[in-house]
């Protein structure tokens, strides 16, 4: 026969009375102990009698000890342990509220997760406009800097295009000497040429830079001497010029000769009445004037040549200011920056995937079966639901492992950690 434990009411149990009731608990043991003890001693001596024979007066024994001393023995044990272990059991469910209050799913948990969440974006909203605003004022600043050593560059470049402009002038007109009449009156010509470098101001450096306006534009080049520029100029195409004109007259004499030289040729083969002298004459007058073409196209090579060294020479300067300057200005933006950048909140990013094409989930299983089912036994393999799959992905996604499709979408959430 069995007694049913009757449930107290939660509001019976006096939490005041716990520590006593548990106190207790040692000598309610001990006597439920010895009350369990002794009944079964009781017993197990009348299942020996009986086991050597059974009697009326032993029925009786028996009959009393299942319907009247076990019974008593048995409600007597529980109506002493009653109160403790209801106050367990309940102890144990308000430590369970307890803990679950204080749980990552509690509302109370889940409302602080919330603001630091909230705050996170926020923060990280700030940190990646900071990080624009630096990164424009880099840019910013490598231009600003840039503005000089490239308006000095433009010059230069425009000086030189100036500069051998002049001297293919003269070069021009020497190789079109043919006679020496022609010779003569290029040599006055040239004895003529004036050596003056005039001016280029109607040249002027126009160029657009990321993040610079035209008040910030103007004011950089006006910082630009170009006076000094205008007489480092004047002082090199003066010298140049004259050089290039004492080179050109020495030349004369030369260029002198060989008009002879080939009028001599010209008359011969008119007088020369052997055909095969005549032939073997025009062939060298042939190559003659081949060499004299090889020989002017070889010069302007070497004088387009010459141009792109010196503009190379010329701009080497200014690249190597640029550089340092570009350096200078972007380690300065980012020291006076970074300054102000407010304190890294930590904050980790979680992804969600949302399906926008049911073909995704195709996707979706190839992912997951290169980067892992692969490995996996077949048993396992079985077992995985496509959520789960969708679960691993988005995952995966943490460490920038992702999938390149149009059929799903990555959702970024950000969290404070």
């Amino acid at each position: 026969m069995e007694t049913k434990e009757e449930k107290m009411p939660t509001e019976i149990i006096k939490f005041d009375q716990v520590a006593i009731t548990i106190q207790n608990a040692g000598d309610v043991f001990n006597q439920n102990k010895s009350s369990h003890d002794k009944a079964l001693e009781a017993a197990n001596k009348l299942i020996e009698q009986a086991k050597k024979g059974a009697s009326k007066d032993l029925y009786d024994l028996i009959a009393n000890m299942v319907k009247t001393k076990i019974p008593a023995t048995q409600k007597a044990m529980l109506e002493r342990r009653k109160s403790l272990t209801q106050i367990m059991d309940l102890l144990k469910k308000e430590f369970t509220k307890m803990e679950s209050d204080l749980g990552k799913d509690s509302p109370t948990v889940i409302s602080l997760q919330k603001i630091m969440n909230d705050f996170a974006v926020e923060q990280e909203k700030i940190r990646k406009e900071n990080e624009a605003k630096i990164i424009e004022a880099q840019q910013k600043a490598q231009n600003l800097a840039l503005i000089i050593p490239d308006c000095k560059t433009y010059f230069v470049e425009r000086f030189n295009d100036f500069l051998f402009s002049d001297k293919d002038v003269i070069t021009q007109k020497m190789n079109e000497v043919k006679t020496i009449d022609d010779l003569t009156k290029f040599e006055k010509w040239l004895s003529e040429y004036a050596v003056i470098y005039s001016t280029f101001n109607n040249i002027v450096f126009a160029k657009t830079y990321e993040h610079i306006s035209k008040e910030e534009f103007d004011a950089e080049v006006k910082m630009i001497d170009f006076s000094a520029m205008q007489e480092q100029f004047r002082k090199r195409y003066v010298s140049e010029m004259e050089v290039f004109i004492k080179e050109t007259t020495d030349k004369i004499p030369t260029k002198k000769q060989q008009i002879k030289d080939a009028l001599d040729l010209q008359e011969k083969i008119k007088a020369e009445n052997d055909e095969a002298e005549k032939k073997r004459l025009k062939d060298i007058e042939d190559k003659r004037i081949a060499d004299e073409n090889k020989r002017i196209e070889d010069e302007k090579k070497a004088a387009d040549l010459l141009k792109q060294q010196e503009i190379a020479t010329q701009n080497l300067q200014n690249i190597i200011q640029s550089s340092s300057a570009s350096v200078q200005a972007k380690t300065a933006v980012q020291a006076d920056l970074f300054s102000q950048v407010a304190p890294e909140v930590k904050v980790v990013y979680e992804y969600t995937i949302t399906i926008k094409n049911p073909i995704a989930w195709v996707e979706l299983f190839q992912f997951w079966f290169e980067n892992q089912a692969k490995e996996l036994s077949e048993d396992k393999i079985a077992n995985f639901t496509m959520e789960r799959i969708k679960k691993y992905a988005e995952k995966q996604a943490e460490n920038k492992n992702t999938i390149i499709s149009d059929n799903l979408q990555y959702n970024e959430i950000i969290k404070g950690k």
